[in-house]
């Protein structure tokens, strides 16, 4: 079997091109900057230079693979010009499905983002899930509009699955995927977070390392036409930074203040072009809970949620041992 996978330089896609090739699978992969192809130096893995913006790109590389997964995206909330984003989530996607058409591929993986499903209102989401609310970026509606493109080809007999995970962590390379990754360095090293005071603010933590299985599950025993949720643990984020602390000796300060404090900070940040991982668009999220059930994807794809706590040490120690770059 040889397999295609667009996306392979970033932080999910590295970890699953690895992991493919290291069980003895030959990969093919996409990448459009040269530099990146130092983190994919392994026997197994092929590497084309190109974009899936040009189909003759995709062409040459997903050439007899019979197993794709598509997880090139531009993750980020807006871009200058906003057409980016739209332009390679989506036209990206619709070339990829072609492509895979034409080479008659067995089955089509689509990474998409639990962001797409939307907030949970009194219970955890599934993929059944309508959604409710508007959508509260560029980014959200790309990968909306990219899974339609897809389910609509599924519905012509292409051999689609779209997976949906939440938020990921854990080890692997530093990029605009790796958002949680960022968010608990920055506590490591600035040793103070703020959380919204009378809201609860509950999301879906992802480990790594489970994403990464539960694509390869999709790829082997999931179900053609299905979605499935690949998460773990509902936290909240008061929690999520009291963990942080268990494992760093207790070292760091969590305050409570107004979510229209902290709304303010984000939008002096940006006025200011100043780095950060906190934007108006990410505090307006915290209004909502995002919590979600993988039980679809335990019974279907044999999904294992490693528990946060254990997923966080891991995480911590690889971070406490470098920076991102």
């Amino acid at each position: 079997m040889k397999i295609f996978i667009s996306g392979a330089t970033g932080y999910l896609g590295q970890k699953l091109a690895w992991k493919l090739a290291d069980s003895g699978k030959k990969v093919n992969v996409l990448i459009r900057n040269p530099k990146s192809a130092i983190y994919l130096n392994h026997p197994n893995i092929s590497i084309y230079h190109g974009d899936i913006l040009e189909i003759q790109h995709i062409r040459k590389a997903i050439k007899d693979c019979d197993l794709v997964f598509h997880l090139a995206a531009l993750v980020r909330e807006w871009s200058n010009p906003p057409n980016d984003i739209l332009k390679t989530n989506i036209e990206g996607t619709k070339n990829m499905i072609q492509a895979a058409e034409e080479n008659g591929i067995r089955k089509f993986i689509q990474s998409s983002a639990s962001c797409v499903i939307g907030p949970s209102l009194k219970m955890a989401n599934n993929e059944f899930t309508p959604r409710w609310s508007s959508f509260n970026n560029i980014y959200e509606i790309s990968k909306f509009l990219a899974d339609q493109e897809l389910s609509k080809r599924v519905e012509n007999g292409f051999p689609g699955i779209i997976a949906y995970p939440t938020r990921i962590f854990g080890p692997g390379i530093f990029s605009e995927g790796a958002l949680v990754n960022k968010i608990i360095f920055q506590f490591l090293k600035n040793k103070i977070a703020f959380v919204p005071k009378y809201q609860s603010f509950i999301n879906n933590y992802a480990f790594i390392d489970d994403v990464v299985n539960g694509l390869i599950h999709a790829g082997n025993i999931g179900i053609v036409g299905e979605k499935y949720i690949l998460g773990g643990e509902n936290i909240q984020l008061k929690l999520l930074f009291k963990t942080i602390k268990k494992f760093n000796k207790d070292n760091g300060l969590i305050l409570e203040v107004p979510l229209s404090a902290i709304h303010s900070f984000s939008w002096s940040t940006s006025l200011f072009k100043r780095q950060t991982v906190i934007t108006p668009d990410m505090v307006n999220l915290m209004k909502h809970n995002f919590e979600f059930n993988c039980k679809k994807a335990s019974s279907e794809l044999n999904y294992h949620i490693t528990p946060f706590d254990l997923a966080m040490e891991k995480t911590i120690v690889t971070l406490l041992n470098r920076r991102p770059s």
